[in-house]
């Protein structure tokens, strides 16, 4: 039993990491993986919510991450990367994430989070401090298109967000909290 949770948690700390870095080896590569995945996600979620694609476009800006999750019974973390974009300026800063919940749940998925910002007062706080927390129940099963995932979360920081599943199998309830934050390499 100790050896089966050995292996998974290392398997957990792999995923986590390999969630954490953009695809690409240079500046440029890395950059422009990070600004494919954001354009795919505003795409597909513009598609699907009108309201989300208003606020996009005629907040102040917006922000689009890509985040692997993993749960194991009653703790859990998640990492990824993505691109705070201003809407008024057209700049982007190249961001990190990290994060941790407690509360009851077993499962992996890769998630796409957008974030919309109707203030410039929210815009700056994100890029500044980057803490959020909240509180999250889901039920996610989905491969590939085949699937469904329902994703509630409880925000606030008073920004909206959206998010996305891409694939996984999760269950879980739990409080979190999560820390974004400047990619100095990209940036």
């Amino acid at each position: 039993m100790k050896k089966m949770i050995r292996a998974f948690s290392l398997f957990t700390i792999f995923f986590l990491l390999y969630g954490c870095s953009s695809s690409g080896n240079t500046y440029m590569e890395k950059r422009a993986a990070i600004d494919k995945m954001s354009a795919d996600a505003v795409s597909k979620l513009s598609e699907k919510n009108a309201t989300a694609s208003r606020e996009i476009k005629n907040g102040y800006g917006y922000a689009v991450f890509s985040n692997s999750n993993v749960t194991v019974l009653f703790v859990g973390g998640s990492g990824g990367y993505g691109v705070l974009h201003n809407n008024q300026s057209g700049e982007n800063t190249y961001m990190k994430m990290g994060g941790a919940n407690v509360g009851l749940g077993l499962g992996m998925k890769n998630i796409r989070i957008v974030f919309t910002f109707k203030t410039k007062k929210a815009f700056d706080n994100f890029k500044e401090n980057g803490w959020l927390g909240g509180a999250q129940a889901d039920a996610t099963a989905k491969s590939k298109q085949k699937g469904g995932a329902n994703d509630v979360q409880v925000d606030t920081s008073g920004t909206h967000t959206y998010v996305m599943t891409n694939e996984g199998v999760a269950l879980q309830a739990s409080i979190q909290g999560s820390k974004y934050w400047k990619d100095d390499s990209l940036n």
